[in-house]
């Protein structure tokens, strides 16, 4: 039994418009699940002050005995929103998302990085 050419294209398209609903969906439900998992991390004095999601937004004000910040969570990126530091370095850093990366104050040694869950922290070991 021989399918004409119509049926062949319908049937090419078909497949081919389920192959990319299944990879849409993959896409979503991956992104949402990174999201929930990723976590911004507060460090004070190389100490865990808090841990939050990036998949909440909120407004944190991190006290230290040398001044304040203010981390804000929004859109699954984190960045200082505010600080009453001189240099004012972390508050122009890029926010900081799934892609990695942190932000440091020095003058209130305060450090804010990303830690995921079920991946290591570990970047690269040297010797």
């Amino acid at each position: 039994m021989k399918l004409s050419d119509k049926y062949k294209k319908n049937i090419t398209w078909i497949l081919a418009g389920a192959v990319l609903a299944v990879a849409l969906l993959l896409f979503i439900i991956s992104q949402a699940f990174l999201l929930d998992s990723d976590q911004v991390v507060v460090l004070v004095d190389g100490r865990e002050r808090g841990s939050y999601f990036l998949g909440e937004d909120a407004e944190i004000r991190v006290e230290t005995e040398h001044g304040y910040n203010v981390l804000t969570i929004r859109d699954g990126r984190a960045y200082v929103s505010e600080a009453d530091c001189e240099n004012q370095v972390c508050v122009h850093t890029q926010p900081i998302g799934r892609a990695g990366g942190q932000i440091v104050c020095l003058p209130h040694r305060v450090v804010i990085r990303l830690k995921t869950e079920g991946k290591s922290e570990i970047d690269a070991v040297t010797n």
